[in-house]
């Protein structure tokens, strides 16, 4: 007996069997109407294998993912209703993103709004610039400052981290970008602001 495509999809039923993407049957087979969709598929399988928490899954026939309904994922031309039907679910990734609502750490230093800053690379060490002119070194471990760099004329706007190696002593740059934005006009120079472990830095004099 195959299916009249005019007749109304929502006075069909057909048998339907829910399989795993591993080929494990779900319960018994169930007789379905071709416009049930994907929410009362989830509905189904959930109910079938018995979880309290409403998991999500997709839905396949034939390789065929179904979108909306069962009915647009078969061929109502040709789909006979005495066949059962076999609806593949597959359970979806499930990415739980929760906000940060507290601060782990406070640095105070800087006199005005922070505006860059930078990590070394290998993360224990931390730049900031910031719009009272200066640069700010610091430790990430003890969340301590370890260096003041002063010299700027005006906010330090961007901030980058540049290794020179010199007689097996590593100097460790950074090399600060500020500009301050009046009357239309852009002023802007760039100072390094360097220090080799144990020295003052240069330029805060």
């Amino acid at each position: 007996m195959e299916v009249d495509s005019d007749d109304t999809i929502t006075t069909k039923r057909i048998l339907t069997r829910f399989k795993s993407d591993n080929g494990e049957v779900a319960g018994d087979l169930l007789d379905l109407p071709l416009n049930v969709n994907t929410e009362h598929l989830s509905l189904i399988v959930n109910s079938l294998l018995q979880q309290e928490e409403g998991t999500p899954y997709l839905f396949f026939v034939n390789e065929q993912e179904i979108t909306k309904s069962l009915a647009d994922a078969l061929n109502l031309d040709t789909i006979n209703t005495e066949e059962v039907v076999d609806i593949v679910y597959q359970r979806q990734a499930l990415f739980q993103v929760r906000p940060v609502t507290r601060c782990t750490s406070s640095m105070p230093g800087h006199a005005e709004a922070v505006i860059s800053v930078k990590f070394s690379p290998d993360g224990r060490s931390l730049a900031s610039g910031s719009g009272d002119t200066t640069v700010r070194f610091w430790d990430v471990d003890t969340q301590t400052p370890q260096f003041k760099c002063e010299g700027h004329k005006h906010w330090v706007l961007c901030i980058d981290i540049l290794y020179v190696f010199i007689l097996q002593v590593i100097n460790i740059g950074f090399c600060a970008l500020h500009g301050l934005l009046t009357a239309n006009t852009l002023y802007q120079d760039v100072r390094m602001d360097s220090f080799m472990h144990g020295m003052q830095p240069l330029g805060n004099k």
